[in-house]
């Protein structure tokens, strides 16, 4: 069972964060085996949560359900509260193929 959903196994609610484009290295750093990926300065815990310092946006959710999915589970969320870090964070960092890279506008005149 991966980290996240032993996590959210041993409590019903749970933060999701959405690191910006200068956050490659912390999201790296999640997805590092043995380590403790949450023993970092940008990662607290406010009221038994955890919290990322700089995340472009954050959503605190309660489980729904878990859903085997062979050796991992699907967590299922109902998000309970959510904000953003304002209109100067960096653009959400995205990984996708292999490498991170950042959400961007559409160029004009292309559907998106």
């Amino acid at each position: 069972m991966g980290e996240v959903a032993q996590r959210a196994e041993c409590s019903p609610a749970y933060g999701i964060h959405l690191l910006g484009e200068d956050s490659r290295k912390l999201a790296r750093r999640f997805s590092t085996t043995g380590i403790d990926r949450f023993d970092h300065p940008a990662i607290g815990h406010d009221d038994g949560l955890t919290s990322v310092a700089g995340a472009v946006a954050w959503l605190e959710c309660r489980m729904v359900d878990r859903i085997p999915a062979g050796d991992h589970h699907m967590v299922l969320a109902a998000p309970v509260r959510g904000g953003h870090g304002g209109r100067d964070q960096s653009r959400p960092l995205l990984y996708h193929d292999r490498p991170y890279t950042a959400v961007t506008e559409p160029k004009e005149g292309t559907k998106p």
